[in-house]
């Protein structure tokens, strides 16, 4: 079946049906998709058909192969995931994967292109010439300034993508409990300045909460360009709120290419918190080039009260706060990480219907869509870059290091806005337990509090080594992963309380300044799996079980009050990753015939497996299934959090 299926998927890749390849000049979308929106830019979003093709050559180079080499025989969508196949089979692995698109532009004219994500290596050409190259990672966004507009007002955008995830060519692929998905796979915007003569211009506006109760923050404006020079190293802006006009030009000190004006009031202002999505819109003008840019965000400060010994807990504008959730994948069966509004939507619902009030972004950098609906929605996201299975080496390798650095600035400058980002983390159960290592955590901490405040943002990382960490000095939170009886324990369903309140206990004494977390913890179940008539607490991986497991887990996190929140694994089930993929394969499946016709329906299994580390290629850990069909576990859960504690 796994050989069927993907010689399928090769054939699928290596014939145009019938159809020419060759780029068009494709309709496309003008309308920002997501914040910030460039109201002095003409917006080119390149979503839809792109060329495709995959290079016959297995042991293609795509850090050197040449422009004259590229051939496309398909067409594929933008965004997409190009290697979706069903759960137990792997989905092409390839180390030259090409993409070109054609956009029209306007002579003379400049621009910035923004990739969103591309999984895994990026090498970009524009008009046949190379323009240069990501190594910072998949889900990671990454800009160019684009040359010129020629003469022909059109531009071809040549990308050569790379899922093979060596050491080169993606230094931070370091694994993972997950499949990675491959592709370009979010949106890719490019945004042309309105003049040629467009020298200088508006990277991004950081908005600061200074004072909650008075409303009153800081905007950070940070330009690029030709800048000015001493002795006249201003910025002359201007600024509203809400669409409203923009005040009087006022010009502002330019250090280190950030001007700041301060102590500004938002006007008719509301907190943004938990279950309150209050927002306001700021536009910026840089007034002698016209480049402008609004973005959206919430005036909230975050912060740790320590005010009862040995119990410091996290406050949203200066209030205590139990932030109760999941961990949340990025995957869908049928798109697999280009997961689509309507899908992210969905998972909104669902996050909702459980009284959840918090996320954490797991492993890596969140779409801005998905950050868009948590912030309408007052839902608090704990945001971190890719990085699972990261070792003590990793932490000594320049290479890995500096494109893990510029992963953590892109990720926390490309998310600054966001008011629902109240966390930054990197090195998900990563070598904290090695005091050689510190150096890894100690930079990266440091390089998420140089670029956004401490009380906008708090820095952590998920920790399975528990009381052993030897790195916590560097972070703000404390975040602790272990799945007692599921990994250990398996059938004592009353042992995760005690388990629980011994380690977090031992931890608020140890660190009594630091908030605690439960990052990680819980149990799977096959949504086919119900067994309610079993002796209790049932086998392992029914439904019946996992219930009994974690409804207890969660009532009694919920309501502890040493802890300041708790992100149960995991909101639905996920693709497991190319190992576990191999190793446990699929289901037996009922459909007659084995699979359905597509991903987008349910494929319900007549036999799994459940002696291999990932039952049917899939982490079955979710309180909804792949489909997200509800388990039983959904509805006590949805209850816990709904009577979380203070």
């Amino acid at each position: 079946m796994k050989q069927k299926l993907h010689s399928f998927l090769l054939v699928l890749l290596l014939f145009c049906g019938g159809l020419p390849c060759g780029a068009l000049l494709h309709q496309w979308p003008t309308i920002e998709p997501f914040w910030p929106h460039y109201p002095s830019r003409n917006v080119t979003v390149l979503t839809g058909p792109w060329d495709f093709g995959m290079s016959p050559n297995a042991t293609c180079d795509p850090m050197t192969i040449r422009y004259g080499d590229i051939a496309f025989t398909t067409t594929m969508d933008v965004p997409s995931a190009f290697d979706v196949a069903p759960m137990g089979v792997l989905g092409p692995r390839h180390p030259c994967i090409f993409y070109r698109s054609l956009h029209r532009c306007t002579t003379s004219h400049q621009a910035i292109i923004k990739f969103y994500a591309v999984n895994f290596y990026t090498r970009i050409f524009i008009d046949g010439v190379e323009l240069g190259q990501s190594t910072v990672g998949g889900y990671t966004p990454f800009e160019f300034l684009l040359p010129s507009c020629g003469t022909t007002g059109q531009r071809e955008v040549l990308v050569v993508v790379s899922n093979t995830m060596n050491s080169s060519t993606c230094p931070t692929c370091t694994g993972g409990d997950f499949y990675f998905y491959s592709g370009i796979i979010r949106p890719v915007i490019v945004t042309e300045f309105g003049t040629a003569a467009t020298s200088l211009w508006i990277n991004r506006i950081e908005p600061v909460t200074l004072d909650y109760v008075k409303c009153l923050i800081d905007v950070r404006v940070v330009v690029e360009g030709t800048l000015p020079s001493p002795p006249e190293s201003v910025l002359s802006l201007s600024y509203g709120f809400n669409a409203g006009p923009l005040g009087a030009n006022a010009l502002y000190p330019l250090v280190n290419n950030t001007a700041v004006i301060p102590n500004v009031v938002v006007p008719d202002c509301k907190l943004w918190g938990l279950g309150q999505g209050n927002l306001y819109t700021l536009t910026v003008q840089e007034t002698t080039q016209g480049d402008t840019m609004t973005v959206r965000s919430g005036v909230r400060v975050i912060g740790v009260d320590s005010s009862q010994p040995g119990a410091s807990r996290l406050t949203i504008n200066g209030e205590i706060v139990k932030l109760v959730g999941f961990n949340r994948h990025t995957q869908w069966p049928d798109t697999g990480a280009a997961v689509t509004p309507t899908q992210e939507e969905a998972d909104l619902k669902l996050l909702m219907g459980s009284n959840s009030n918090f996320v954490r972004g797991a492993h890596y950098p969140q779409s801005p869509s998905w950050l868009d609906r948590l912030d309408e929605a007052g839902i608090a996201i704990w945001e971190e870059t890719l990085g699972p299975g990261t070792t003590e080496a990793d932490m000594h390798n320049p290479w890995f290091m500096e494109n893990h650095l510029c992963a953590v600035r892109n990720m926390v400058r490309t998310s600054f806005s966001h008011p629902s980002v109240i966390i930054h983390g990197f090195f998900n159960e990563g070598p904290s337990s090695s005091p050689s290592a510190c150096v890894g955590y100690a930079r990266s901490a440091a390089e998420i509090r140089a670029n956004v405040p401490s009380q906008m943002r708090l820095v952590t990382w998920a920790n399975n080594h528990l009381s052993l960490d030897v790195c916590i000095e560097y972070e703000d939170v404390i975040s602790l992963n272990s799945y007692p009886g599921w990994y250990q324990n398996f059938g004592n369903v009353t042992y995760p309380p005690i388990f629980w309140q011994e380690i977090i206990t031992f931890m608020a004494a140890t660190w009594p300044e630091k908030p605690i977390f439960v990052s990680e913890t819980g149990g799977g179940a096959f949504w086919e799996w119900k067994n309610d008539s079993a002796t209790f607490p049932g086998p392992q991986w029914s439904q019946f079980y996992q219930t009994n497991l974690v409804e207890r887990e969660a009532s009694f996190l919920a309501r502890f009050p040493l802890l300041s929140g708790v992100t149960l694994w995991q909101f639905s089930d996920i693709k497991a990753n190319d190992g576990d993929t191999v190793l446990c394969g699929p289901c037996v499946y009922k459909h007659q015939g084995g699979y359905p016709n597509n991903l987008t329906e349910p494929w319900d299994c007549g036999y799994i497996d459940d002696m291999c580390t990932r039952p049917r290629g899939e982490n079955n850990k979710g309180a909804v299934d792949f489909w997200r069909r509800m388990k039983e576990e959904y509805a006590p859960i949805a209850e816990a959090y709904r009577n979380r504690g203070p």
